[in-house]
């Protein structure tokens, strides 16, 4: 990339990356004005262009016919597939773009003030809907199918919203809740008196909660905001994510006792599986979830021969670990990088299977699986 990567999405069909970038004088070749640009996932460059603005955010639709970039200026512009500008409204948020009902969301981030936890906006710029709130969103997510909505509040509340953007059922609990995953509409539908006895159990919601200093707690809720168990992970999390069924969560932290990314299930509620690196990152990573794998950023330190201090015999690179639901590890993928570059970001789409990975080195990676 000509500059820094401020952010990336990959469009859910597979096809299109959007990449917007900024000057960085450490970068050789580096533009002197912010860009944003659309590839193919097959690395054909669609359209470059130059903008006068600093991107905060950027999303795409799933056909790539909508893009909707948040500025430093609290500016929401909406492109067309060419990139030509087809709205300007004011926002100060993190956009998402629903594909159906065909919807702008306007989530207002830590940037936002707190009366307003999300916009709604037709596909025209036009705003058709907000959630007033009192406090501040400590959480914001969607399922994978995008049909349900969860937001976290300050004070432990909870609100869970259905396809229509109204809110289905909200709930307070003791402690506050740092993270939430979301199951799709097929785990939801699950939920319904009509599943079998033998069904596997399914949830709606899980909350991540801290309920003090050193304690965090995984809760899980029906479809009506019912409890359903919890489950105590064995470190520190701060992201977590739901299975498209709704039957097993994931997370993932990175502290002092390490980098690891973990597995439970409702109908076990324990972890079953841990798997990571024992040393502390410089940068926290993320976790992606496919159909079947789960993502991982991780910062691998390896000690190197010699009589060297010990903080010269630890080398650090950033790699992603792919695991299987089980835990056993699938891939461990060496990216195209500087030495000690570490990821920015990656993104993931799972029909067709690409895989998009930004690493701060200004390089940008594709793979399909």
């Amino acid at each position: 990339m000509k500059g820094a990567i401020s952010s990336l999405v990959l469009a859910r069909n597979g096809k299109q990356i959007l990449v917007a970038t900024h000057p960085d004088g450490d970068i050789p070749g580096s533009s002197k004005h912010p860009l944003l640009s659309l590839w193919s996932t097959q690395g054909k460059l669609i359209w470059e262009q130059r903008v006068k603005f600093p991107i905060k955010d950027v999303a795409i639709s799933a056909g790539g016919d909508l893009i909707v970039l948040a500025t430093h200026l609290d500016e929401l512009i909406g492109m067309d597939s060419r990139g030509r500008r087809i709205w300007t409204t004011e926002g100060v948020c993190k956009p998402y773009v629903i594909q159906e009902p065909p919807r702008v969301v306007c989530y207002h981030d830590d940037d936002a003030g707190p009366r307003v936890a999300f916009d709604i906006l037709d596909w025209a710029g036009k705003k058709v809907g907000q959630f007033p709130i009192q406090g501040d969103v400590v959480a914001f997510k969607f399922s994978e199918d995008q049909k349900n909505l969860a937001i976290a509040l300050t004070g432990g509340e909870i609100v869970v919203f259905g396809a229509d953007f109204q809110p289905v059922w909200r709930k307070k609990i003791d402690g506050e809740v740092i993270d939430l995953a979301v199951a799709g509409a097929e785990g939801t539908n699950r939920l319904a008196p009509s599943a079998t006895p033998s069904s596997t159990p399914a949830f709606q919601v899980a909350a991540l909660v801290r309920t003090g200093p050193k304690s965090e707690k995984i809760a899980f809720f029906g479809d009506k905001g019912q409890s359903m168990g919890q489950v105590s992970p064995t470190f520190p999390v701060e992201q977590l994510e739901s299975s498209t069924r709704g039957d097993r969560v994931f997370y993932y932290g990175n502290s002092t006792a390490g980098q690891w990314v973990g597995s439970t299930s409702l109908s076990v509620l324990k972890e079953v599986w841990k798997q990571g690196e024992s040393t502390f990152s410089r940068y926290s990573g993320s976790i992606n979830l496919s159909s079947g794998l789960v993502w991982v950023g991780i910062e691998h330190s390896a000690e190197q021969s010699g009589d060297q201090s010990v903080e010269q015999s630890m080398t650090r690179e950033s790699r992603v670990m792919v695991y299987d639901e089980a835990g056993k590890r699938v891939w461990d993928l060496g990216l195209p990088k500087d030495d000690a570059a570490y990821i920015f970001s990656h993104r993931i789409t799972m029909v067709p299977n690409w895989f998009v990975v930004g690493t701060d080195d200004a390089k940008l990676s594709v793979y399909q699986f």
